[in-house]
């Protein structure tokens, strides 16, 4: 849009401020960003799209989807580790301050899609423990379901 010849012959070209922002459009540093920004945003966005889905219930799935989402953000930077930790601990301080952690392990350990399949229960043996402090609490009456 920048360089086509209605927006070069326009008034709106010839500000300061908007030669500044074609500049910055047309930097390829900034196109390299964008590019980092939709490869590590890609699989939270899926996330949303099943949380947000009215086709089944995500409640069962969002500890699998949110595990598979950082996985995946994990692998794409495998060089550079360094640019997606804080994203990782964005999603984790969220998921331990906002979401009752445990709630989803429990729903995601009694789905019968991953509770019969031995090789993503080994791969997720701890979260036995948050399904024992699920019943715990739901048992003495403490945890509304």
């Amino acid at each position: 849009m920048v360089t086509f010849r209605e927006w070069v012959s326009s008034a709106y070209a010839k500000d300061s401020k908007e030669k500044k922002f074609v500049e910055s459009v047309l930097d390829s540093l900034f196109w390299e960003e964008c590019v980092i920004i939709v490869r590590m945003s890609e699989p939270l966005v899926r996330v949303l799209r099943i949380v947000d889905s009215d086709d089944r219930p995500s409640m069962r799935y969002l500890y699998d989807v949110i595990h598979h989402a950082k996985e995946k953000m994990l692998r794409r930077f495998q060089n550079r580790k360094a640019r997606v930790k804080p994203f990782i601990d964005i999603i984790n301080n969220r998921w331990d301050g906002q979401l009752y952690r445990n709630l989803y392990t429990a729903a995601f350990w009694l789905n019968p899609r991953f509770q019969y399949d031995a090789n993503i229960m080994d791969k997720h043996i701890s979260i036995i423990s948050g399904l024992l402090d699920v019943l715990e609490k739901y048992a003495r009456g403490n945890l509304p379901l």
